[in-house]
């Protein structure tokens, strides 16, 4: 197979632009296309070939799937790999093997050449990792608002409207490790401050 065929028959998929930012806060978009796109164009490329999947590890919730092609005479041509998580998104609660299955197909697919000329990786492996990284951030927000909380509560305050008064005052700009760092540390203040005056006291 001359690459040129593949080059030909890139030109005529329609990839999907994704935006992201990067670690400064940098809109970054880059163009992506399906694994179903690059399946239609594996089947005109080879009519007689094939793509089959294997499960090679599964437990835990972690599942390790590869995927294999082969052309017209059984040769194989490429090979893909790819991970998912069952916690890793809400979406994947339901179905991690068969979204880990469409991002191994879409990165065997993508080494052989097609829907690659901008990246291995096809939308839906990119989706994935970006509901990802929402729920993880999202995790992480969560975990540290209650951290906060459980802070509030041992100075002495109230879990009520108070605490969102208070929160909001901080993070009107966002809330990042460095917001939640100052919290952290004026609640501790507080509660140090209280502990040392019940001291001074007896």
């Amino acid at each position: 197979m001359e690459y040129s065929r593949i080059e030909e028959i890139n030109k005529r998929l329609k990839p999907v632009t994704l935006e992201h930012k990067n670690k400064k806060g940098e809109v970054i978009k880059n163009d992506y296309n399906t694994v179903n796109q690059r399946i239609l164009a594996f089947r005109e490329l080879y009519p007689n070939g094939s793509i089959q999947t294997e499960i090679i590890s599964h437990a835990d919730g972690v599942c390790v799937i590869k995927a294999t092609a082969s052309d017209d005479e059984g040769k194989i041509i490429a090979t893909g790999h790819a991970i998912e998580e069952k916690t890793a998104s809400y979406l994947n609660q339901v179905s991690y093997i068969e979204n880990c299955e469409t991002s191994a197909i879409g990165r065997c697919l993508g080494i052989i050449g097609i829907g690659s000329t901008t990246s291995i990786a096809s939308v839906e492996e990119m989706e994935q990792q970006m509901i990802a990284e929402e729920k993880r951030k999202a995790d992480t927000v969560a975990g540290m608002k209650e951290e906060l909380i459980d802070l509030w509560v041992k100075a002495g305050g109230e879990k009520d409207d108070s605490f969102d008064t208070w929160f909001k005052k901080y993070t009107e700009n966002g809330f990042t490790s460095e917001e939640f760092g100052l919290m952290k540390a004026i609640l501790l203040k507080k509660i140090n401050d209280t502990a040392e005056k019940k001291g001074a006291k007896k």
